[in-house]
């Protein structure tokens, strides 16, 4: 976990974790995997190799097959940050993270 920040905006820590497997993001017509860089029971934020635009909505899943979030996890991206390797994604969950999600996402 992190200190607390004067900045911080959020109500609840992010946990920083390297332990997730990564995730996929399913959209109205296409799917984007992504890396897991740090996730709390209301949010998560992840690296991509492509640019997600603030509002848009999608279902998160374990990019694991057979695994899966029940019921759905939905998330929308709040905002976008351009990185030497990629996009650092911060994402707002429509329901907070249950411990059953986080061991289906590993």
């Amino acid at each position: 976990m992190h200190g607390i920040n004067s900045k911080e905006r959020r109500s609840f820590t992010r946990l920083l974790t390297n332990t997730i497997e990564p995730v996929r993001l399913h959209f109205e017509n296409s799917e984007v995997v992504a890396m897991v860089q740090d996730i709390s029971i209301t949010g998560i934020g992840i690296l991509t190799r492509q640019s997600l635009e603030t509002g848009t909505w999608f279902v998160l899943e374990p990019s694991r097959l057979g695994r899966g979030l029940r019921p759905e996890l939905r998330a929308e991206v709040k905002h976008t940050t351009k990185l030497d390797n990629g996009y650092l994604v911060g994402c707002h969950f429509e329901r907070f993270l249950t411990v059953q999600d986080v061991q289906a996402l590993g």
